[in-house]
């Protein structure tokens, strides 16, 4: 089993924010994500009936104020 749990975001008004600012945050929440589970594929398929968790933040559904 690959569980993704590394994440963080930015708080505060998205038009105050910089690209130095948010773009570490797709570089651990996105592209992270992918180049841990990618090596983990030909593992994972070889087991048969193992899983990926990728786990999130209650912002990914519903954002508060101030939250990007």
């Amino acid at each position: 089993m690959l569980v993704n749990n590394a994440g963080y975001g930015l708080f505060g008004a998205i038009e105050e924010g910089v690209p130095d600012q948010y773009r570490p945050m797709f570089e651990v929440n996105v592209f992270g994500l992918i180049e841990v589970t990618r090596p983990a594929l030909p593992v994972l398929r070889e087991r048969r009936g193992e899983s990926i968790v990728n786990l999130s933040s209650t912002f990914g559904i519903a954002g508060a104020g101030g939250s990007g």
